[in-house]
């Protein structure tokens, strides 16, 4: 109870991409929301603490992968 812990990793690009209607994998810009713990997020596992969210916004134009 009440410890933090300060966690970094790396998102790849595979992992940001979403496919387009013609197949293509892309990265697009937008607000994205990450999130970490050990189960679905949920309200109640966000107020409890068991999943953490963080948002995020990519910036610039489409990428095609």
């Amino acid at each position: 109870p009440g410890e933090t812990k300060t966690l970094t990793f790396k998102i790849s690009k595979e992992q940001l991409s979403t496919v387009n209607t013609n197949g293509d994998k892309e990265i697009n810009p937008g607000k994205y929301t990450i999130s970490v713990g050990g189960s679905q997020p949920s309200k109640k596992r966000i107020q409890k603490g068991t999943v953490v969210q963080k948002n995020i916004t990519v910036t610039g134009s489409n990428f095609k992968l």
